[in-house]
């Protein structure tokens, strides 16, 4: 008689140890995912701005590059299936109590059952009955069927989410954050990029006097044109001094000094007394002459600036003082439109974060869309304070 290869039918502590190996590697996984999903929730929280005293209680929440992995551990969880709470029990039961009976069935029918008394055989035969009806009970509820709708999700990896649909997408932060009754908004970080502008304005411009900018305009002007006659006399020969002076000049023993312009000898100073063939008187007369020959340069000379030529500092900054003045001279606006504008202040810093791509805003009881307007007057708190001049501020 040939032995029986026909499949054996897999025993009740078969089909559990299998369940049971993979309730319990679920609910591991789950474990992390909720840990990886609370620490992200929380990361996130913490960097929410709160806009002081602006009704009706703005908050912003930037994103970064970066962000991604972020979202992703918040996406993982909001994909996977729903369980309701007789379906989380079942395989929590699986992955504890099930093990647990199946470890002592084992040691009591094992190998050393010869030294295991009634007592424990009596208990090991309670056991088997309640593993014969989890069985039954798992089979009639589909746990593995179940189980395998978490395990498609669990093990596999996931787009990674866009910032751009962080409200909505995979991640649902609108929910994830308990927001959603706030109509919260998207906003890429272009459209509050002026802001930075609007802040350095109010700061630098339009709380100082206008006649304060004119001044500084003046004065830079004036370093502007100092700097342009000082290139002109470096180029200026000795010899016209005598263009400034009817006094006899004596130019040679300068020369032999090294100092061959009008600008050298102005350095100099009163140190050529010093030198031979100079003397007190000489080297009065020819200092006299120096600084009436650049008297006469500067006021004949316009402040210019060549656009073809590098920009030196002076110019910088007188064109930035141009710029400051225009501005605070078109401006019209009131103390209420500052006080506005200066409410969003606390977003500045986080605007200039070259990380910072997008913006999640919300506010209580208002439409995010009116994040940018004035509650009052229905204007956008920043844009209304200036018209920016054009090309680029320095």
């Amino acid at each position: 008689m040939g032995w029986n290869t026909a499949p054996q039918p897999a025993t009740t502590v078969d089909v559990l140890e299998h369940w049971a190996a993979r309730a319990q590697a679920l609910l591991s996984r789950l474990r992390e995912i909720d840990q990886a999903e609370v620490a992200a929730v929380k990361v996130l929280k913490r960097r929410i701005l709160a806009i002081p005293d602006a009704a009706p209680g703005w908050m912003v929440l930037p994103l970064r590059t970066g962000d991604e992995h972020v979202l992703e551990g918040i996406a993982l969880r909001g994909q996977l299936p729903p369980l309701n709470p007789a379906e989380l029990r079942a395989i929590s039961e699986l992955a504890s109590e099930v093990p647990n009976a199946l470890q002592y069935i084992k040691m009591v029918y094992g190998r050393n059952s010869v030294f295991a008394g009634h007592p424990q055989q009596q208990r090991a035969a309670v056991l088997l009955g309640y593993l014969d009806k989890w069985r039954e009970y798992g089979h009639f509820i589909g746990v593995s069927d179940l189980m395998a709708r978490f395990e498609s999700v669990l093990w596999h990896a996931i787009d990674r989410p866009l910032l751009k649909d962080a409200l909505y997408g995979p991640a649902r932060l609108a929910d994830r954050l308990g927001i959603s009754q706030c109509h919260p908004m998207h906003l890429d970080i272009a459209a509050v990029s002026d802001l930075g502008q609007a802040s350095w304005i109010i700061r630098n411009t339009l709380q100082i006097p206008a006649e304060t900018h004119e001044e500084g305009v003046l004065l830079a002007g004036e370093r502007v044109k100092d700097e342009s006659v000082r290139s002109v006399m470096a180029q200026l020969p000795l010899v016209r001094l005598r263009d400034a002076t009817r006094e006899r000049l004596i130019v040679r023993p300068l020369e032999d000094a090294g100092i061959n312009t009008v600008q050298a000898l102005l350095d100099a100073g009163s140190a050529i007394a010093r030198l031979p063939g100079i003397g007190p008187v000489m080297a009065r007369r020819m200092l006299g002459a120096a600084h009436a020959l650049r008297q006469t340069l500067s006021e004949e000379s316009p402040v210019r600036i060549d656009i073809g030529a590098p920009r030196s500092n002076t110019t910088t900054e007188l064109l930035r003082a141009l710029w400051r003045w225009d501005v605070a001279r078109r401006a019209r606006i009131t103390t209420d439109d500052i006080t506005a504008m200066e409410r969003f202040a606390a977003l500045v810093p986080t605007l200039r974060e070259p990380t910072v791509k997008h913006l999640i805003v919300w506010g209580a009881g208002s439409k995010a869309s009116d994040f940018m307007r004035d509650p009052v007057t229905g204007r956008p708190c920043w844009r209304s304070l200036y018209k920016p001049a054009r090309g680029r501020r320095g």
